[in-house]
């Protein structure tokens, strides 16, 4: 049986993954990826899962400077000056944002409008496979949140305003202190 530490490890190697895939996108396709440092446009998010949660609370425990809200309706709590302060431990939607996209056996292909546009004919090995890495994640998030004794929030979504705030929940405080 897996332990929470093992799980915390797929996650890692599925951030990975997804990092991976970004750099190669870049080798293969120079001419069509334009995001860069400063650029925020997606810079969205307002909820994460347990275990990317989890992951944040863990980083802004060694970096507490980075625990507080920029207050910009619209944009993620952590974009500051254009630049996310938890960029080493982002969720793994913002580490896939500007890929090539698709969803099972769907052929329609989606990207960030500011990438690939016009482009007829991407290098196959730069499209994520958007549904299977989102099952592999959920799959992770309910063992994280089995493992640590609240299966509960398996299917819930944490607001990153919580986290900066300080509102997290006390389940995932226990699961901290419990590593």
């Amino acid at each position: 049986m897996p332990t929470l530490k093992d799980v915390i490890s797929r996650y890692d190697s599925i951030c990975a993954f997804c990092d991976s895939l970004w750099d190669k996108a870049v080798i293969y396709n120079p001419d069509q990826i334009h995001c860069h440092a400063g650029c925020s446009d997606c810079c969205e998010l307002e909820t994460v899962s347990a275990i990317e949660a989890f992951k944040i609370i863990m980083h802004i425990g060694l970096n507490a400077q980075t625990c507080r809200s920029t207050n910009n309706p619209g944009c993620c709590t952590f974009l500051e000056n254009n630049r996310c302060r938890i960029y080493s431990c982002r969720p793994v939607i913002c580490r896939t944002h500007g890929l090539l996209l698709k969803s099972g056996e769907d052929s329609c292909i989606q990207s960030c409008p500011y990438n690939f546009q016009g482009c007829k004919n991407p290098d196959q090995t730069s499209i994520l496979d958007w549904e299977s890495l989102t099952i592999n994640l959920m799959k992770i998030n309910m063992a994280f949140c089995t493992l640590a004794g609240f299966p509960e929030l398996a299917s819930q979504r944490i607001l990153l305003s919580d986290i900066t705030s300080g509102k997290i929940p006390d389940k995932l405080t226990f699961a901290l202190s419990s590593l």
